[in-house]
């Protein structure tokens, strides 16, 4: 769900805001709006906007498409900044975040060219969220402290300032430093109070009610999501409404209220289908399939599963391909028809080993083809340079003349087989570093997928009933699972290769930084390799949010400040 100071942000310097579909207003504006392709007519079409932007995601795209053109057609700098920005907004919204930074970016240029430093703010605000929305986290940030150092310099009045408070506790929550980011939202809700925002005031609650589940899992926050969701529809804000009711249905599943969380997932759903969100329905379906199966409801699980298949077969993630062959296995096993559950196993298992490791075996096997090619190729150099010089020699002894050219001859050859020695030996030093680098991302690569399966195999042991007969079993199996998910040998022989890799690099780090522990090491070396979250939990055995938490201890530990990225910090090291 997109916080509301996100939009407003842009469109409040622009023109008057409007903050829920009224249809009286949109008559209103259609009745006044000019036939000439001009200025007024651009400012109309943006109040359109505005009044469309949070319930109908087609007809905002279809006036934004058309202020674009009108734009351009007029050829002034301004307006067609101020096309590009409101198309940045309207991707983020539909969740395709990249395609909103590239808009934003050239906002962002064109309004440089300008020097128009207000807008310059409200559009790195809007990039802020978008790297956010990426997990993007450092670059984020950036942004955002870009954003504020330009308002702060123009000295803009508070409501232009609370955004910044405010999505600088985003950045804080998602670091899991959820104290310190209700701090920055009672700062923007302050402002907020005193402007009288009910939208944003209602927005804000919401996201600290979020916060406080992390701070304290015993409260009971059911009462403030039901009355933020009574809030979005009487607002008709569908899209926000969609991510809230997503939300409570995760409370009640989390609480065993399966019935009411059914009935908040598919509510959300058909929300989330009808306007235009591409990523969330996604999403909840998932959350639909979990909840049935925890009630072992495999029948009603199947579409959604076979739903999920089909998008990501779609839009080629195989990732997500994995994950939804191995939930349709185990919805097939659990419907007794183990024909298609092999099915979807061996479709699981085939594909996780392509992802995984294929790629990286085959290009450690043409690296090395290329390399032993390289090595055949100098033996024949030389052989060649070997026979002129022997040549050479035996036409010496015609003359003395034919000598002295001769050794002249040979001194020049010689010269270029050492030269060219030189460049082979250098060209085996490359070639050996790139086969350890390759080396070292495929055991990564390798490590990563038997924490993966392990963890996996973990969670389905602790769902299973213990055996009456053998009650300790079961722990016991875990206890090796957990044993080997720890198991320090596989750290060294990670730690062998990467120093193989980068030599002296985590000396020169502990001479800086002695106070770094192991744990911070593994991380640092990870992320020197630049691998994502998601692989680097997988890795440590922890979860995506404490990794996060671990990035921001390490952080405080390397002193760096809240502009430094901690990725270009560690590279360049």
């Amino acid at each position: 769900m997109k916080p509301h100071a996100l939009f407003f942000a842009i469109i409040f310097s622009l023109f008057q805001t409007a903050t829920a579909q009224d249809q009286a207003s949109i008559d209103s504006l259609y009745s006044i709006i000019p036939q000439e392709r001009d200025t007024n007519r651009l400012e109309v079409l943006v109040s359109l906007f505005i009044e469309y932007m949070y319930y109908d995601v087609q007809k905002s795209r279809e006036l934004i498409n058309e202020y674009a053109g009108i734009a351009e057609e007029l050829g002034e700098t301004k307006y067609i900044a101020t096309g590009k920005n409101l198309s940045g907004i309207l991707h983020n919204m539909t969740s395709h975040f990249e395609e909103s930074l590239v808009d934003l970016e050239i906002a962002l240029d064109l309004y440089e060219q300008i020097d128009d430093k207000r807008m310059m703010s409200l559009v790195l605000n809007n990039m802020a969220n978008s790297y956010r929305d990426l997990g993007k986290l450092t670059e984020s940030l950036e942004c955002h402290l870009k954003s504020l150092e330009l308002k702060k310099e123009m000295e803009l009045p508070a409501e232009t300032i609370a955004p910044s408070y405010w999505n600088i506790g985003n950045t804080l929550g998602d670091i899991e430093n959820y104290e310190e980011s209700n701090k920055y939202y009672d700062k923007a809700l302050e402002i907020y109070e005193d402007l009288n925002y009910v939208d944003d005031i209602m927005e804000l609650k919401y996201m600290k009610v979020m916060n406080m589940e992390h701070i304290d899992s015993t409260l009971n926050l059911v009462p403030q999501v039901e009355e933020y969701i009574e809030h979005c529809r009487n607002k008709n804000y569908s899209n926000s409404l969609a991510g809230a009711l997503d939300h409570l249905g995760n409370i009640h599943r989390r609480k065993g209220n399966y019935i009411q969380s059914e009935s908040n997932y598919l509510e959300a759903l058909k929300l989330a289908e009808q306007n235009g969100e591409e990523s969330l329905p996604g999403l909840v379906k998932r959350h639909l399939v979990s909840l049935y199966l925890k009630q072992n409801l495999y029948q009603k699980a199947l579409p959604y599963a076979e739903a999920s298949l089909v998008s990501s077969e779609e839009f080629s993630t195989k990732k997500k391909q994995i994950h939804d062959y191995k939930v349709l296995a185990d919805i097939y096993e659990g419907l007794n028809d183990y024909q298609a559950a092999l099915s979807n196993y061996k479709n699981y298992h085939l594909l996780n080993s392509d992802v995984l490791s294929q790629e990286n075996i085959n290009y450690i096997n043409e690296l090395e083809i290329g390399f032993e090619a390289k090595e055949k190729e100098a033996e024949i150099a030389l052989l060649t340079k070997e026979k002129e010089i022997d040549e050479a020699e035996k036409r010496s002894l015609w003359t003395g003349l034919v000598l002295l050219i001769a050794l002249v001859f040979a001194l020049v050859i010689a010269i270029r087989q050492r030269s060219k020695a030189a460049q082979i030996r250098q060209e085996k030093v490359r070639s050996d570093l790139n086969f350890k680098k390759k080396e070292l991302l495929a055991y990564t690569t390798q490590l990563a997928h038997k924490n993966e399966v392990l963890e996996k195999l973990k969670t389905d042991l602790v769902d299973l009933k213990p055996n009456e007969e053998n009650p300790n079993e079961m722990n016991s199996i875990i206890r090796s699972i957990d044993f080997n998910l720890k198991d320090d040998a596989n750290w060294d022989a990670f730690k062998q290769r990467f120093e193989n890799v980068h030599e002296g690099f985590t000396q020169r780090l502990l001479t800086e930084h002695p106070e770094l522990s192991s744990g911070d090491l593994r991380l640092i070396a990870l992320l020197k390799m630049q691998l994502n979250s998601k692989e680097i939990a997988n890795l440590l055995n922890i979860s995506q949010e404490g990794i996060k938490k671990a990035r921001y201890r390490l952080r405080k530990k390397m002193n760096l400040e809240s502009g430094d990225s901690l990725e270009n910090r560690i590279l360049t090291f």
